[in-house]
């Protein structure tokens, strides 16, 4: 698997100092808030190109890659999936605006959290009907781009609508869009009792990204309520080798939090061991082995 660090982690300023740490803990990536981008340039309805550009750069200069973005509708409470055509119309050419960003930061996922997911009066079976028209409609929009458009799983707590890894591919499955894909994380799997096995059976070959943290989006803790050891057997089973994405929140000495938070990723997802995400072992042919002495005399 490749670890990678949501910037949510980090302080709003000076973060870029940072990146060249955060590179040599181990993280390969860095997953993208739209806000973040430019920050002195106002609430805009997305990033400038030059600001997009300038940032690009800074990450690939730290030796860090852009795995895609998160918090797509952050800031953006008029922005709903449900709503009147107008509002619909608007949360759609957003995320185009967003996926067109992506792209050119070099990223792929695009990952829709809690924000614009209110259904309100609507009857789940109403919410579902509209939420899969609106995604028929954005997806060949955003498949030009490249990009992948992942429906986070929120649990029980979080929202109401697709709240569980289930919900998310019975989407999924439904659309059967090359731009819409799977991910899950654990805080959400295990607020919705999806801690076994078969959420990620489900998932094989098509989960996009899978998200570490715990509720509260505290830095992870190996012997909390998060399931880690139990989730990366799963991972390891499915053979993932996607994008891990560390998701903390900043804490008030934010590198030392990071520092805590990859040891979880380092010691719990990424150990060698039998379960190791690593190509299985080959052995020697006959005509390889080194044969012992012959015996003297």
């Amino acid at each position: 698997m490749k670890p990678a660090l949501c910037d949510l982690a980090l302080p709003t300023v000076d973060c870029h100092a940072l990146l060249p740490g955060i590179r040599a803990l181990g993280f390969q990536g860095i997953e993208v808030a739209p806000h973040r981008i430019d920050p002195d340039g106002g609430a805009g309805d997305s990033p400038s190109a030059a600001a997009v550009e300038a940032h690009r750069r800074t990450i690939g200069t730290a030796g860090l890659a852009v795995t895609g973005l998160h918090a797509l509708l952050a800031g953006r409470p008029e922005l709903d999936l449900f709503g009147d055509a107008e509002t619909v119309r608007r949360t759609r050419d957003h995320l185009v605006r967003l996926s067109a960003v992506c792209r050119d930061l070099g990223g792929r996922t695009m990952i829709l959290g809690a924000g614009g997911r209110r259904r309100g009066a609507l009857s789940l079976k109403a919410a579902w009907l509209a939420g899969r028209a609106f995604l028929e409609d954005l997806l060949p929009r955003i498949e030009r781009h490249g990009t992948v458009l992942c429906i986070a799983p929120l649990g029980r707590s979080g929202g109401d609508f697709v709240l569980s890894a289930a919900d998310a591919r019975i989407l999924v499955d439904a659309l059967d869009h090359p731009s819409l894909g799977l991910q899950m994380n654990s805080a959400a799997l295990v607020d919705s009792g999806e801690t076994g096995h078969a959420p990620f059976n489900a998932g094989r070959g098509r989960l996009e990204q899978f998200g570490v943290c715990d509720p509260g989006r505290t830095v992870p803790d190996p012997a909390g309520p998060g399931r880690h050891a139990d989730f990366r057997r799963h991972l390891a089973t499915i053979g993932y080798g996607g994008w891990l994405t560390l998701k903390q929140r900043p804490t008030a000495a934010p590198f030392d939090g990071v520092r805590r938070g990859w040891a979880v990723m380092r010691d719990v997802y990424l150990r060698q061991d039998g379960h190791a995400f690593v190509p299985p072992h080959r052995p020697q042919s006959f005509a390889q082995r080194t044969l012992p002495p012959a015996p003297a005399g």
